[in-house]
C-alpha cells in the first residue's frame, strides 16, 4: 500500500494547531515575563499613541479649577513588525519510523490517533518552539542591549529603545569594576542602581557564570544561598558578611543583602558555516548584569489592551498573511504532492519585543573574563 499522510494531515483540527502555534511560553522563559506576548490587530507598531500614568490627586481650592494629573509619556518608538519563519522536513529516519506506524494503523495494532499526536507533537516542538525561541532570544537582546541589531539570513533587524545613557554603565577590570578584583565595587554598584531606580528593585538577573565570578572573589564578602532552583533558572540571596573583631557578622540591614536571578539558557540557530549547520546562542550573556526596578504603577492606554502591572513593555504579535488576517503565530504541515512520502512543517510570525519602561532598567557591562 502506497504511503500517504494526506489524509492524516487533513483530519487534523485547524483549531488545535493555532492554539499550539500560539501557546504561552513555557515560564523557563524568563524574558517573556517581562514583555509579555499579545496579539495585536496591526502590523506596524506606533508606540506613540496616548499612555497615561497615574499621579495622586491634589489640593485645591473651593471654586477653584480641578488639579491637573495624569502624566502622558511620549514615545517615537514606530517600527514595522519583523516576519520570522522556519521550515524543517522530517529526516529518513524519522519517515521510516512513521511509516511503520502507519502499517500498524493499517493492521489495527495502533490506532489513527497515534498518528495525529505525531504529527501535532511534530508541529509543536519542531515549528511552534522554533518561532517561540526566535521571540524569546530577541526579548534577551532588547532587554540587555537597549536595542536590536542582528542579522541572520542576509536580514538585519534594527531597533532602539532608548534607555537613559546613565542606566547602562561598563566597568573597568583595572579598577576592579568587574566585582571579581581586589577593588569590587560591587555592593557600590548595586547601591547606585538602587538610587537610579527610586530603590524599587524588583529583581536581578545574571548567568551562573557571572555570579560564580562574583562569589569567587573574597573582597565581595558573600554569604550565599539557594532560594529556588528550575531547568533554567535559580534564585539567591546574597548578603555582606561584616567582620567585627574576630567574629564574621551577617547584618540584617537591606543595604547589604540582596536577592539574584540566573538564567541559563541556550538557543539553536541554522548556521551552513559550522560543521553540524548549527550554532548555539545564550539567552543571556555572561559579564552582563540586568538590575530591574518596579514597573511604573497604574497605566492607562487608549485602544489597546492593558498590560500587565509586572510588564516593561509587551511583546507585539501582529497578523499574518498565511494565516488569513488572523492575529498570532501560523503554522502547518503538509506534504508536496510529488512527494507523499514527505513530511514537512513551516511556521510564520510577524512580531517585535517593545519595551517602554526603559527608565526602570540598569544594565551593568562587566570585563570579560580571559
Amino acid at each position: 500500500m502506497r504511503f500517504d499522510l494526506r489524509h492524516y494531515i487533513n483530519n487534523l483540527d485547524g483549531d488545535v494547531m493555532h492554539q499550539l502555534a500560539n501557546g504561552v511560553p513555557d515560564g523557563e522563559m524568563l524574558w517573556a515575563t517581562f514583555l509579555p506576548e499579545q496579539a495585536r490587530d496591526t502590523y506596524r507598531i506606533d508606540d506613540s499613541q496616548m499612555v497615561v500614568y497615574s499621579t495622586m490627586a491634589g489640593i485645591v481650592g473651593r471654586d477653584s479649577p480641578y488639579a491637573p494629573g495624569g502624566v502622558v509619556v511620549a514615545s517615537d518608538f514606530k517600527e514595522d513588525v519583523v516576519k520570522w519563519s522556519i521550515e524543517a522536513a522530517l529526516g529518513e529516519n524519522q519517515m521510516i519510523k512513521l511509516q511503520e506506524l502507519a502499517r500498524k494503523i493499517d493492521m489495527g495494532s495502533s490506532s489513527p490517533q497515534a498518528m495525529v499526536e505525531t504529527l501535532l507533537n511534530f508541529s509543536d516542538k519542531i515549528i511552534g518552539q522554533s518561532l517561540r525561541d526566535g521571540l524569546e532570544y530577541a526579548r534577551g537582546r532588547a532587554i540587555q542591549d537597549g536595542s536590536l541589531d542582528w542579522t541572520f539570513n542576509g536580514k538585519r533587524l534594527q531597533a532602539d529603545y532608548n534607555y537613559p545613557a546613565g542606566h547602562v554603565i561598563a566597568r573597568a577590570a583595572d579598577a576592579g569594576g568587574d566585582w571579581g578584583g581586589p577593588n569590587s565595587t560591587f555592593w557600590a554598584d548595586i547601591e547606585h542602581a538602587r538610587r537610579l531606580l527610586d530603590r524599587q528593585v524588583r529583581v536581578i538577573v545574571m548567568t551562573t557564570n557571572t555570579l560564580n565570578r562574583i562569589m569567587a572573589n573574597p573582597e565581595n564578602k558573600l554569604q550565599v544561598t539557594e532560594l529556588a532552583r528550575s531547568r533554567y533558572t535559580a534564585s539567591y540571596s546574597l548578603k555582606q558578611v561584616a567582620q567585627i573583631g574576630y567574629a564574621n557578622v551577617v547584618p540584617e540591614d537591606y543595604r547589604s543583602q540582596v536577592e539574584i536571578v540566573t538564567y541559563d539558557r541556550n538557543f539553536t540557530l541554522f548556521d551552513p558555516d559550522s560543521a553540524d549547520a548549527m550554532k548555539h546562542v545564550p539567552a543571556m550573556d555572561d559579564d552582563r548584569v540586568i538590575i530591574m526596578g518596579q514597573p511604573t504603577g497604574i497605566r492607562f492606554e487608549v485602544g489597546s489592551t492593558e498590560l500587565p502591572e509586572y510588564a516593561y513593555g509587551y511583546t507585539h504579535v501582529a497578523p499574518t498573511v498565511e494565516g488569513g488576517g488572523s492575529s498570532g503565530r501560523w503554522m502547518r504541515v503538509y506534504t508536496p504532492e510529488d512527494q507523499p512520502w514527505r513530511l514537512i512543517g513551516q511556521g510564520v510570525m510577524n512580531a517585535l519585543p517593545v519595551i517602554r519602561e526603559a527608565r526602570r532598567i540598569v544594565v551593568f557591562n562587566l570585563t570579560p573574563q580571559a
